[in-house]
């Protein structure tokens, strides 16, 4: 009898978990690799659901849950197939890299999907997608705040146009237990996600967000697990009721604020403070001379997430996003103007949602 697979990932037998390592053969830039991964093979036929963390190999709290999810969840309770990958950065994790790959220097999410031909990232794209994320029914990707961000627990999730699959994707993003949801990818600034492109193949997908600044922290982990436990249980793929919880609010856009020169991005908003029209929500401050640019709320708005180097400091070059405080708005129409509530604040550039 053959034996399963998906993709190079070999599955254990019904009612089995099995531990191993794969790699993308006939790939000398890729094989030198391996990728570790936990599979469940349940007891009844369900669905196929991939469990991805580690896209930005610093953002510890997705990894560990992945890990714990696979480890801990009871075969005989599960139906279908579940597949965990919870490190899919293996160049950038050994060398604490902040959102990129080292072996090229490109952003992992933001290259599917992907090119056969490529750079390295390209190629570790294009297989990972062919090969593994378009074989499964769902697919869940785990991030955190990376060692220099900071953030409010979030999940993403785009559209697609085909009604029965928009639907499913809802309903796991609505299970996950989260008070914020980002619909859509950004376009533009972050095209090639993983989660938006699988979805686009046919998949079921979206991303979670929780913890961050490169903090391994018990409820931020917990956060992860019991979310994604409760999407499980939600799409058939393991025994027992899912718990009840508010389904998050849903917010729509960004903005970008971009600076035509270099310097130092001070931040002054909060992660979850709510900024009004008007208010200065960083200075910029030349290296060069003694000047200070105050950067202010154009929109009422609350911080979601916010990107910060360990010194505080980031430098951003002329031209390039100088402060960035992801401001997703809800789309309530006020007489002074929208309210919006900040997802995520950065300290090289700066947006709105």
């Amino acid at each position: 009898m053959a034996e399963a697979r998906i993709g190079p990932i070999a599955l254990p037998a019904a009612g089995a978990r099995a531990a191993g390592r794969f790699t993308f053969a006939r790939d000398a830039g890729l094989e030198k690799y391996d990728w570790p991964y936990l599979a469940i093979s349940g007891v009844s036929s369900g669905p196929v659901v991939l469990v991805t963390a580690g896209i930005h190999a610093a953002e510890y709290t997705g990894i560990e849950a992945a890990i714990r999810l696979g480890r801990s969840l009871d075969p005989g309770k599960v139906r279908g197939t579940l597949v965990v990958i919870p490190l899919l950065n293996r160049p950038g994790f050994y060398e604490r890299s902040v959102y990129v790959n080292p072996e090229d220097g490109d952003n992992l999410n933001r290259l599917f999907p992907g090119d056969p031909k490529g750079k390295w990232g390209e190629r570790f794209a294009h297989r990972l997608l062919t090969e593994i994320v378009t074989k499964c029914d769902h697919a869940i990707d785990l991030h955190a705040g990376d060692l220099v961000e900071d953030l409010v627990p979030f999940v993403i999730y785009r559209e697609t146009g085909d009604a029965a699959l928009d639907a499913r994707i809802k309903r796991m993003a609505d299970a996950y237990g989260a008070r914020w949801a980002v619909k859509s990818a950004p376009t533009g600034e972050r095209p090639g996600s993983l989660f938006a492109v699988a979805s686009q193949s046919g998949v079921a997908a979206m991303l979670a967000e929780s913890g961050g600044r490169g903090l391994l922290i018990e409820e931020d982990v917990v956060r992860h697990v019991r979310g994604v436990t409760n999407i499980l249980r939600t799409i058939g793929t393991l025994e027992g009721e899912p718990e009840a919880v508010a389904p998050p609010r849903v917010v729509k856009t960004f903005d970008w604020l971009r600076s035509p020169v270099e310097g130092i991005f001070h931040c002054r908003v909060r992660v979850d403070q709510l900024v009004t029209q008007g208010d200065v929500v960083g200075a910029r401050r030349s290296g060069r001379r003694a000047t200070r640019d105050d950067h202010r709320s154009g929109r009422r708005r609350r911080a979601l997430s916010r990107h910060e180097p360990c010194d505080q400091e980031r430098r951003a070059s002329a031209g390039r996003r100088l402060a960035l405080i992801n401001l997703w708005a809800y789309g309530q129409r006020r007489a002074h103007g929208w309210r919006t509530r900040a997802l995520r604040m950065n300290r090289s550039s700066l947006g709105s949602l």
